[in-house]
């Protein structure tokens, strides 16, 4: 997959989610069956993430048209150390039973994400480099 395509992608979903957690929270909430007994901080709280969100897709969205180098020394070494410390905690949420198993869903994404980023960072490899090793 290609890095622009994988930025939209993460673009879209960003954009998606980050608008769901700031017009729905308790929905998005009860969905991973959050617990919920101080509603108003923690609708406060998803909001805010949801604004983080739909930053990141904005963000990202813009990006696709800048040039790839510019993208992979800034842009995508960004994201993905954010997905980095999102997995982690996540992780540490559905180890500690904060969320049903649809918590396991987003530990997914965010190592995909991650993994996928990471390896748009890695320099590539000449036509040249693979027809050599290829014989």
């Amino acid at each position: 997959m290609k890095l622009r395509q994988l930025i939209a992608i993460k673009s879209t979903i960003s954009l998606t989610a980050g608008l769901i957690f700031m017009l729905a929270p308790g929905v998005v909430l009860a969905y991973f069956a959050v617990p919920n007994n101080e509603p108003s901080g923690l609708f406060f709280l998803a909001r805010c993430y949801g604004a983080i969100l739909f930053l990141l897709g904005f963000l990202l969205w813009l990006s696709r048209s800048l040039s790839e180098p510019d993208v992979c020394r800034v842009i995508v070494p960004s994201v993905a150390l954010g997905d980095a410390l999102n997995l982690v905690v996540v992780l540490v949420g559905q180890a500690s039973e904060m969320m049903n198993d649809l918590g396991w869903f987003v530990i997914a994404y965010y190592l995909f994400s991650m993994l996928a980023l990471g390896a748009g960072m890695l320099p590539k490899r000449s036509s040249r480099s693979q027809a050599s090793s290829s014989n």
